[in-house]
């Protein structure tokens, strides 16, 4: 004797009628759910590949900082930056080790005038000349000049001797 016993009944034939009646909703929603799933798979592309180019322009815009700032410490180097004529530097070009070029920078410095110097110096024999330090970086992107600048200004005094 069997255990499994098939029930040919009325019931088998309504169960049977309702299965029809409901494979086209599973295909309706198996699109439905495919559907939201690809939107949500473009929607993270698309989000992906904006902070990747928002990442990039951070790190240019600190690459031109640095080199900014580069062309600041240059002009505090250079003996012609401190003349009472002012001085404007070349275009210097910023290169890594493998001397790839990633930007360049250029100085520009004024004199403001004399000024008393602060303590420990003496009034009586020393003045301060007041200088206005200028320095600007551009990054370069693939060998090109890029969009990406920084601006750098800073007052500077110089304790001289009077005369």
């Amino acid at each position: 004797m069997s255990l499994l016993h098939l029930h040919h009944g009325p019931s088998a034939s309504l169960a049977r009628g309702r299965a029809a009646h409901q494979r086209g909703a599973v295909l309706i929603v198996g699109l439905i759910l495919l559907a939201v799933l690809t939107l949500l798979g473009l929607t993270g592309m698309s989000t992906t590949s904006l902070e990747e180019k928002m990442a990039a322009n951070a790190q240019e815009g600190t690459r031109a900082f640095q080199i900014a700032e580069t062309g600041l410490a240059s002009a505090f180097a250079e003996e012609l930056a401190w003349d009472l004529d002012g001085y404007d530097s070349p275009l210097q070009a910023v290169k890594l080790a493998d001397n790839t070029q990633v930007g360049q920078f250029q100085y520009w410095t004024r004199f403001n005038g004399w000024s008393p110097p602060r303590q420990p110096y003496s009034a009586v024999h020393f003045h301060a000349a007041h200088f206005d330090f200028r320095s600007e970086g551009t990054t370069f992107a693939g060998g090109a000049a890029s969009d990406i600048q920084a601006r750098h200004h800073g007052g500077v005094y110089q304790i001289a001797p009077k005369q």
